[in-house]
C-alpha cells in the first residue's frame, strides 16, 4: 500500500534479500515519513539495501522524518565495521534528518 506513513518492524531479523523485496515500498511510497526497526539485528547488507532504496526516492527523500533502529542484540556483542559503515552511509544519505 503506497499510503502507509510509518513502517515499523519489531522482533524480526531482516536480511538483505528481504529488504530488496521491500525496496519498491521504501523507494516509491511518497507518503512514508518514518522507518522503525526494533529487531535483533540488521546486517550491513540489509542496511545497504535500505540506503539504496532511500536514495531512489529522489525529491521524496525529504518526506522521511525519522529512521529509528534499535538493536535487541546483547550489549556485549561487538558491532561489525561493516554495519557501522552502512549506518554512516545511511545517515549521509538522509542529511535532512541531522
Amino acid at each position: 500500500n503506497r499510503s502507509i506513513r510509518v513502517f515499523q518492524a519489531e522482533g524480526f531479523d531482516f536480511t538483505s534479500r528481504q529488504i530488496q523485496i521491500l525496496r519498491p515500498f521504501f523507494s516509491h511510497n511518497a507518503h512514508l515519513t518514518e522507518i522503525k526497526f526494533y529487531s535483533p539485528g540488521l546486517d550491513s547488507g540489509a542496511i545497504d539495501k535500505l540506503t539504496d532504496a532511500i536514495k531512489e526516492r529522489g525529491r521524496n527523500i525529504g518526506t522521511i522524518r525519522l529512521i529509528n533502529y534499535i538493536s535487541a542484540e546483547r550489549v556485549s556483542r561487538r558491532v561489525s565495521h561493516g554495519r557501522i559503515s552502512a549506518i554512516v552511509e545511511l545517515a549521509e544519505t538522509c542529511t535532512h534528518l541531522t
